[in-house]
């Protein structure tokens, strides 16, 4: 205030600084003049903020996809937008509550619901596991009980029609490759043109949790693929790469959208990546490859997952049984 007063009375006279200086001290009696502050606010993250953040950083350093990362942020936070909680403070009966609303609602399947359930219990295992929370609250939560659906695998009629129903090059390449190696869309994406012996077929993939391992192209998908990559435009690393420039490797969701327009084309219902999945695997089993060597090729864990896959029709236990039984 002394500097502001100060050049006042450079400016001014004698009578009228004095005349101002008593008009300012009248009317700002009873108020304190402080600097404003005009520096950016920080604001501090709170404790479950904080685990929110470094429990996605672990993931990631687990290997764990973008696309799965996405899927845990949604739902965790849709979770604590409605329970407005710190973590902390969570017991097993909001979550309870939370997934008794959640069904009610009418919104989600049994399927989806369990799904969450699985979500928020890595999340809230993660949590213990850090010592961030005494307890994990999902532990009493038990599975949600639905009624399993057998998802099928496609017959070799419709394997021949979804061909047949290729449009490009690179389609049946992308098809034949699929059925051949079982590998999982996101897994198909990073593949690159170095992970591939095009002598002996073998395909090197990274899968979930960055391990590696083997699968194999059978004559046919190898031989469609070369001929895609002959022809393809640009020099991409990847093998499926984009048609335009600059050519970047193509994403999942591409992979989706080609395999279902050719599925329309051919009259072929529920055509998604993963069902090319399960089929290289159904495949395998019928003619006679090991369920362990499946599980190694579709890169399981849990060969409980690998037997899930497998589909093994009424056929099939009818000509076991006439060979064994008889």
């Amino acid at each position: 205030m002394q500097e502001i007063f100060g050049e006042i009375k450079n400016k001014c006279d004698p009578g009228t600084y004095n005349h101002l200086i008593n008009f300012i001290t009248v009317k700002l009696n009873g108020y304190k003049l402080e600097k404003a502050e005009t520096s950016l606010i920080k604001y501090e993250m709170t404790d479950s903020q904080r685990w929110f953040k470094m429990f996605f950083i672990s993931k990631k350093l687990q290997g764990l996809s973008d696309r799965t990362l996405k899927v845990y942020k949604n739902e965790i936070n849709r979770f604590l937008i409605n329970i407005k909680k710190d973590l902390k403070s969570i017991t097993t009966d909001d979550i309870r509550y939370y997934l008794a609303c959640y069904q009610i609602s009418g919104r989600a399947t049994p399927v989806t619901i369990d799904n969450t359930r699985r979500y928020l219990s890595t999340f809230f295992q993660w949590l213990e596991d850090e010592d961030y929370i005494l307890k994990n609250p999902l532990k009493k939560i038990k599975k949600t009980k639905f009624k399993k659906t057998m998802k099928k695998a496609f017959n070799f009629e419709e394997i021949e029609k979804l061909k047949m129903a290729c449009k490009t090059k690179r389609e049946i390449a992308l098809v034949t490759f699929l059925l051949s190696t079982g590998t999982r869309a996101q897994e198909t994406t990073n593949i690159k043109l170095i992970d591939i012996d095009f002598n002996t077929g073998e395909v090197k993939v990274t899968g979930k949790g960055n391990k590696e391992r083997m699968v194999f192209l059978n004559a046919t998908a190898l031989l469609r693929l070369k001929d895609y990559i002959a022809t393809r435009k640009g020099d991409s690393e990847y093998v499926f790469c984009a048609r335009i420039k600059p050519f970047d490797k193509i994403g999942v969701e591409v992979i989706e959208r080609v395999v279902r327009e050719i599925g329309k084309r051919a009259n072929v219902n529920n055509v998604h990546p993963h069902r090319f999945r399960r089929t290289c695997a159904t495949i395998a089993h019928k003619r006679g490859m090991p369920i362990e060597e499946i599980q190694k090729m579709l890169g399981h864990e849990d060969l409980g997952t690998t037997q899930i896959y497998v589909q093994v029709d009424e056929e099939d236990i009818r000509k076991s049984h006439e060979k064994y039984m008889n």
